[in-house]
């Protein structure tokens, strides 16, 4: 499978299924809330997703920019879908904790992310700008 592809199914299956959590909840096909009423876990969840949501997304803007960087030795492809999974993971925990807690930060937090997604979508342009700049960069450090 070409890595364009992945990065496209990668994309759109994170931002889909997030979609479709939303409108199986809010057609009451599933029923959310369910731990509303437990506050150390809601308090815990909060904790961890925000921690997770807010460290995630300059790492994964980051990720990808050419420059000096520890990862210099992971190709852009490894890069490029690490970064929908920086976003892409906490977007789906964020999506689903929302209505299992009925909590607003949630919701907040996954339209954060999913802002961020629309901002590194896997279009083939971007694919093949990237990918040509991060190699161009990668070689001439090697040759300094």
């Amino acid at each position: 499978m070409k890595p364009q592809q992945t990065l496209n199914i990668i994309f759109y299956t994170s931002t889909g299924l997030s979609l479709l959590a939303a409108l199986l909840f809010e057609t009451d096909m599933l029923i959310g809330g369910w731990w509303a009423d437990n506050r150390s876990a809601d308090f815990l969840c909060t904790a961890i997703l925000e921690l997770l949501s807010l460290c995630a997304i300059p790492v994964a803007f980051r990720l990808v920019r050419p420059g000096h960087s520890n990862t210099g030795r992971m190709s852009y492809d490894c890069r490029a879908i690490l970064r929908l999974v920086l976003l892409g993971l906490p977007l789906l925990l964020n999506a689903f904790a929302y209505y299992a807690f009925m909590g607003v930060p949630f919701g907040y937090m996954a339209i954060i992310l999913f802002l961020c997604l629309l901002f590194v979508a896997p279009t083939r342009n971007r694919y093949e700008r990237e990918k040509a700049s991060l190699q161009t960069t990668d070689n001439s450090s090697e040759n300094a």
